[in-house]
């Protein structure tokens, strides 16, 4: 760094810090996004996850593709603002659906799966 920038590089940081507090999550771009956070607080592995927006009659591809959510693991989904549905499908196929989930711009929504 150059000596006459040294002096500078402090309140710089210090301004740049605090433009961007609590803007939420953003993206390579800049754009602020929304997650939806899947914690799996139970003892079976968590091995589809699907999300559809309350509008959607169709639940989309299965998030976790060929992965899966171990116990005490967690996974964090990028998405649009806007109400959704999600469905969770265990290791021992046993399913559940969460909706009427508004989330909004910035926002994080944890969804815990208990046993």
């Amino acid at each position: 760094m150059r000596p006459f920038m040294r002096p500078l590089a402090r309140p710089l940081l210090a301004i740049a810090l605090a433009l961007t507090a609590g803007c939420g999550g953003d993206d390579s771009s800049g754009i602020v996004v929304s997650r939806i956070l899947l914690e799996n607080a139970s003892s079976l592995a968590i091995v589809d996850f699907y999300i559809r927006t309350c509008a959607a009659a169709e639940w989309g591809p299965d998030r976790l593709g060929a992965g899966s959510v171990a116990p005490g693991e967690s996974r964090a989904f990028a998405v649009t603002p806007e109400c959704y549905e999600v469905r969770v499908v265990r290791s021992n196929s046993v399913e559940s659906t969460h909706g009427e989930i508004d989330i909004p711009r910035g926002g994080l929504y944890r969804l815990t799966i208990h046993e």
